[in-house]
């Protein structure tokens, strides 16, 4: 029997990305709370909920793929907290299920484990309905992630149009070459 394998923190976040994926989420990895030298930690991940008929909600991610990692985690309840009180929820997603132990989540946080080739929510996360309002300075960070993380539809449309053009050029050219072999 194959041992289990723990998953890698691009592949949870592959997984995450997938999950919270448009057009019912926005989803930001690696965001600074504030640009420049003012930026203190990074959320792993958040996803902001898009439809306002289904509530407009944000939730951070927390990613772990190694207990020494995870316990580092509960040392420093500080470098959660940067983000989570912006947040509407906020879980811990690892590699592994037994990177977290029984007792250890702090109670509000939710907790996402590999389940297959997805994910799963194995205990929601408690709504804070105390979130603190997100400043310029945080929504600086946000905004900057989002400008390096994106490419215009646009600009991603015209290229796209631009390579079948030339493949359209390229096929013309080919369909003579045959021709004149034949």
């Amino acid at each position: 029997m194959k041992p289990k394998e723990t998953l890698k923190t691009l592949q949870v976040i592959e997984r995450l990305g997938a999950k919270y994926s448009s057009p019912q989420y926005g989803f930001l990895t690696q965001v600074r709370s504030s640009t420049g030298y003012q930026a203190v930690r990074t959320a792993d991940a958040v996803a902001m909920s898009l439809w306002p008929s289904r509530g407009l909600h944000l939730t951070g991610f927390e990613v772990k793929v190694s207990r020494t990692d995870w316990l580092k985690e509960l040392n420093d309840p500080a470098k959660a907290e940067e983000f989570s009180c912006y947040c509407h929820f906020w879980y811990l997603v690892v590699g592994d299920e037994e990177i977290v132990k029984t007792g250890e989540l702090p109670t509000t946080w939710g907790l996402i484990v590999p389940s297959g080739k997805g994910l799963e929510i194995v205990k929601e996360a408690t709504f804070n309905k105390n979130t603190m309002p997100i400043d310029y300075v945080v929504l600086a960070g946000f905004f900057r992630n989002f400008a390096e993380q994106s490419v215009a539809k646009e600009l991603i449309e015209s290229r796209l149009q631009a390579q079948y053009e030339s493949g359209k050029d390229w096929a013309k050219y080919e369909l003579e070459r045959i021709k004149k072999d034949l």
